[in-house]
This record gives C-alpha cells, sequence and structure tokens, in this order.
C-alpha cells in the first residue's frame, strides 16, 4: 500500500523492496512458462519494470484476495502480452534496475523441475519467507554481540550438524559442547518466532 502511494517518500524505496523480496518466485513461476533460462529472467525483469511503472500497483484491491494472487494474475497477464508482441521494443527503458543473479534460482527451480507454475511460485516464497527469518535471526544476534556465533552456527538453524560438530565448534567460540548445542537451540527457537512473524505480516498484510 505505501508503494502505491505517489505522495509518501518512502513509496521508490518500498517498491524496490517489494521486487528484491519477490523476484526469485516470478522468476520460478516464469521458467515454468519459459524453459529458457535466459528468456525467463528477461520476462523476469520486464515484469518489474512494469511494477516499477507509476500506479501499476494501483490495481492491488486487498478485497479480492492475497498480493500473491494479484501477482500470478499479473504474470499470465504479462506472459500473455510477451508473446503478442514479437516486434516490441528493446527492454531497458532508462529504469534503474538492479541486476539479478539467477544462479542460485536456476538450480533451485531445477531441482524442483515437476512443479507447476504456482507450486514453483509458492515454494519459492516460502523459501523467500525462511531468507526473511534467517535475515532477523542474524539481525538479533549481531544486535546482542553474538555476530561471531551466528557466523560459526548459522548453517546449522536449516541443517543437521556432521558427527562431532558441535564438539570441533564448541573451541573456536569459547563455549562446551553443551553450551553450543544450547547456542543451537535457541537460534532455532529465534528462527522459528521470526518465520512465524513474517508468515504473519504477510497474511495480515494480505487480508
Amino acid at each position: 500500500m505505501q508503494a502505491t502511494s505517489p505522495d509518501d517518500p518512502q513509496a521508490r524505496a518500498s517498491l524496490e523492496q517489494l521486487c528484491q523480496r519477490y523476484w526469485r518466485p516470478v522468476f520460478a513461476f516464469l521458467c515454468r512458462l519459459e524453459p529458457d533460462p535466459d528468456e525467463a529472467l528477461d520476462l523476469t525483469q520486464a515484469f518489474f519494470e512494469r511494477v516499477l511503472e507509476p500506479s501499476y500497483l494501483a490495481g492491488v484491491d486487498r478485497s479480492k484476495g492475497t498480493f500473491r494472487r494479484f501477482l500470478r494474475t499479473a504474470l499470465r497477464r504479462h506472459v500473455n502480452d510477451h508473446r503478442k508482441m514479437a516486434n516490441a521494443k528493446k527492454r531497458g527503458r532508462g529504469i534503474d534496475f538492479v541486476p539479478l543473479d539467477a544462479t542460485d534460482a536456476v538450480l533451485s527451480i531445477e531441482a524442483s523441475s515437476n512443479l507447476s507454475p504456482d507450486e514453483a511460485f509458492d515454494r519459492q516464497w516460502q523459501v523467500e519467507q525462511l531468507e526473511q527469518a534467517k535475515a532477523r535471526v542474524k539481525a538479533r544476534m549481531i544486535k546482542n554481540d553474538r555476530a561471531e556465533r551466528y557466523r560459526a552456527l548459522h548453517h546449522l538453524l536449516t541443517e543437521k550438524p556432521e558427527p562431532g560438530e558441535y564438539e570441533k565448534l564448541a573451541p573456536q567460540l569459547g563455549l562446551t559442547e553443551k553450551a553450543t548445542r544450547l547456542t543451537v537451540d535457541r537460534m532455532r527457537r529465534m528462527l522459528e518466532q521470526e518465520l512465524r512473524a513474517v508468515v504473519s505480516e504477510e497474511t495480515h498484510a494480505s487480508a
């Protein structure tokens, strides 16, 4: 809603945040409709160029469903328009756009190639929610002077430890093995809290 307000000084920042947060789900969706990753990436950037145009998001109506539903509907229209414009002008109409590094996204999408466009979109959306929650855990730990612990242990938020890994990590952190395990447990509880918060915020924003 902030992004649609032309009088809000934070509107542009909100638009950029939307693009950064949701380009991977959009890319995952488009990869199901356009098998060529380069073409799918081109379609993704073109879509967000449209999103950045004034008043494009003015059509978002909360009463008609979630923001995810709006995006999926808009994407299908975007693909249909693209296919009708065989001789469209070259993209990049002076819009300052953040380059998209699709390497990791392509690998993730290829690993789940049996998904439909909607399923791929939702799966990547969930991945982005998890990444947001992990970023919040990192911020909390840095704020509490636990940056070193986060760097050493963050991979254990979502991965099982290797045999003897706690014993190996403990001396590096100046902790006992038991304290290291407890630290990881606390970090995982933080991640669960932050993930619930991210999901709740997006649910309420779409309500």
